[in-house]
């Protein structure tokens, strides 16, 4: 930057912890004020020795105490009387605790006669101290003690229940006027700074006292705008984020038309942005810590949990360029966060694993490691101890990674996703549905475990989500479980039943598994994106098989289409669309009579361009190549299954003998 010149006079602001250090020490440091009181004593010592007058006015003198006389008794009351006089004289305070003095010294503010002057609390007697002094005089006496004994001690006993009073009081009133008054005139200002004076030259180190300059330049500024100055600052702010919150919505609209990105999608990345900003927001108000401990890289790992890589990374990198409005050095935090959000989220390649979020604490402390010493390298070509104190904080944040678990949870019952934890707890054979279906529709449940390995290979090599589409496929025929005898590969042979049907009835009995399967996924509380692979693997197909039947049979005649079609909707992603294919294939090969590479190829390419003539596929961005390498996958599948096996020799006769 340039030369900085004062604009206009502006005092230099002391900062708040500076302000309220000063108060303390005041606070620490103050004196308290005590008053004298001279009246009050007198009345209590007049009251006092009117007891003794009292116990030897009670006493019946006899043979035993004729040694001492009334007279005796009257001249301890005198020198108890002048001794109480003494004492209240010099003063009698009440118990003080530490907090109503200073520790060194103990001094207090004596207001006697209406002139305050230092003194120390030891200097006078405490209440407990001054009742003593009247027992060593009583002890003294030992004629008075010793009939005092006889008589069973009235006047031991006056002594040590009365309790004395103290005529040197603590000032509550005035003690809070002077702290508030002391406090009220500590100045937030330390100096003046004149118009047109050099506040900082190009090139000089900033230093804490720039700082302050600086900051005080700054709230001058705040508090001498309009405003008008003040709605256009916040009116800058507002186009400012707008402009970064739009980029957003047209990357989404412009890159996903093809993805269903509705209400969902843009709440969920609305709240991870939302969140992220309260917490740094937070921090960096009321906490005394490094805004480095924040676990950024949570973010993006949660992302990339639920949406495609390149939309993550998005709207990361937009997250990260408003936190660092927050930072010190905006280019450097950036820079370390964005770079260590990308490793971090090429190294969670399996959301399946829960170790694998350990895997990716260890490289994204790694990362921000080397980020670190990279730059305090360029930056200073040493280290500091502050720079030292960041690699704990670095550390913190990637310990914290481990809220990633709870928090993946928490968006799956909230949002309705599903992430790669989930579907493996979904594959496991043993789950309800499947062990259900495995029961009831043994022929179904193998048909759907080899077309789970088909259309995982497939979405793998095109670039979906091959875990969403092997789970979707093992669950696509649950429906069956309910009717499984009306479909072929539950049948042992025998009579089929659909010939006793017409071919409406054996059509709305096959397209039943769908609304079947529909209502069993709700029993089982299977996630939405498990029911779509129920709803959607037939799309808007027709059940060929009775549909051209019934044509075959009544020549001429148009028939009513919506008994032999499915209810759909066609397939809405990619991965649906490779079920389609898969399913399609794997049941129509069962029909071959010769497997052969001609006869399976000329099978694949004929259903799959079947299923795009019919226009099943209009719902999904999938090309020509995507759909040329699904062909290729299937037919390799479906030769490996089928694949021709060597004949084993007979023995010979002559071999036997």
């Amino acid at each position: 930057y340039d030369d900085l010149y004062a604009p206009y006079d502006f005092a230099i602001c002391r900062s708040d912890m500076e302000v309220k250090a000063e108060k303390d020490s005041i606070v620490a440091d103050f004196i308290p004020f005590y008053s004298f009181d001279s009246v009050s004593p007198k009345d209590f010592i007049s009251s006092y020795c009117n007891l003794f007058d009292k116990i030897n006015n009670e006493i019946a003198w006899n043979d035993k105490s004729s040694q001492v006389t009334s007279a005796n008794i009257s001249d301890l009351r005198t020198e108890i009387d002048n001794r109480l006089s003494d004492i209240y004289e010099k003063g009698v305070i009440l118990p003080v605790y530490e907090k109503e003095y200073t520790k060194a010294g103990k001094k207090i503010r004596l207001i006697k006669n209406e002139v305050s002057r230092l003194e120390f609390i030891d200097d006078f007697y405490t209440v407990d101290e001054a009742k003593n002094e009247i027992f060593k005089i009583y002890n003294r006496n030992n004629k008075v003690y010793a009939a005092d004994s006889l008589l069973g001690f009235p006047i031991r006993n006056m002594i040590e229940k009365t309790n004395f009073d103290a005529n040197i009081k603590i000032n509550s009133d005035l003690n809070e006027s002077y702290l508030t008054n002391s406090c009220d005139a500590v100045s937030p200002m330390v100096g003046m700074v004149h118009k047109g004076d050099l506040i900082i030259p190009k090139g000089k180190v900033v230093d804490d006292k720039a700082i302050q300059i600086l900051d005080s330049l700054k709230l001058q500024y705040e508090n001498s705008s309009t405003k008008t100055n003040f709605w256009l600052v916040e009116l800058g702010v507002t186009i400012v984020f707008l402009i970064l919150f739009v980029v957003i919505f047209i990357y989404m609209w412009m890159f996903n038309k093809k993805n269903v990105w509705g209400l969902r999608e843009n709440l969920f990345f609305m709240a991870q942005m939302l969140l992220l900003f309260l917490v740094v927001y937070l921090v960096f108000s009321f906490a005394d810590v490094s805004i480095n401990v924040i676990p950024f890289v949570l973010i993006p790992l949660l992302l990339v949990t639920f949406m495609e890589f390149h939309v993550s990374f998005l709207i990361y990198f937009i997250t990260i360029f408003v936190v660092s409005f927050f930072a010190a050095s905006r280019f450097e935090f950036v820079f370390i966060q964005t770079i260590t959000g990308l490793v971090g989220m090429f190294s969670l390649r399996s959301t399946s694993k829960r170790q694998q979020i350990f895997v990716s604490m260890l490289v994204v402390f790694a990362t921000y490691a080397l980020l670190h010493t990279g730059f305090s390298l360029m930056r200073m070509g040493t280290f500091s101890q502050q720079e030292l104190y960041e690699y704990i904080s670095y550390g913190i944040s990637s310990a914290l990674l481990l809220l990633y678990l709870p928090f993946v949870f928490i968006y799956e019952k909230v949002f309705g996703f599903i992430s790669g934890f989930t579907l493996m707890e979904l594959c496991d054979t043993n789950n309800p549905a499947l062990r259900e279906l495995s029961e009831k529709a043994p022929g179904t449940f193998q048909h759907s475990v080899m077309l789970s390995n088909m259309v995982e290979s497939i979405v793998r090599e095109l670039g979906g989500n091959a875990l969403l589409a092997r789970t979707g496929a093992l669950y696509h025929d649950i429906g069956k479980s309910y009717s499984p005898e009306y479909f072929i590969e539950n049948q042992n042979g025998g009579k089929n039943i659909h010939d006793n049907l017409s071919y409406e009835e054996s059509a709305s009995k096959i397209i039943a598994h769908i609304t079947n399967g529909v209502e069993m996924a709700k029993k089982y509380k299977l996630p939405v994106q498990i029911v779509d692979f129920i709803e959607q693997h037939h799309g808007t197909s027709m059940t060929r098989y009775f549909y051209n039947s019934w044509i075959n049979e009544n020549p001429g005649q148009t028939p009513d289409v919506t008994k032999f079609q499915y209810g759909g909707p066609k397939p809405q992603s990619l991965e649906l669309v490779a079920m389609m294919m898969a399913d399609a294939v794997e049941a129509a090969s069962r029909t071959l009579k010769a497997y052969s590479p001609e006869s399976i190829s000329k099978l694949v390419n004929g259903i799959v361009d079947s299923q795009f003539k019919d226009g099943q596929y209009d719902e999904v961005d999938i090309t020509m190549k995507q759909i040329g390498k699904a062909k290729a996958i299937l037919i390799a599948k479906i030769e490996n299954i089928y694949h021709s096996r060597i004949e084993y020799p007979e023995l010979n006769g002559k071999s036997e003998q």
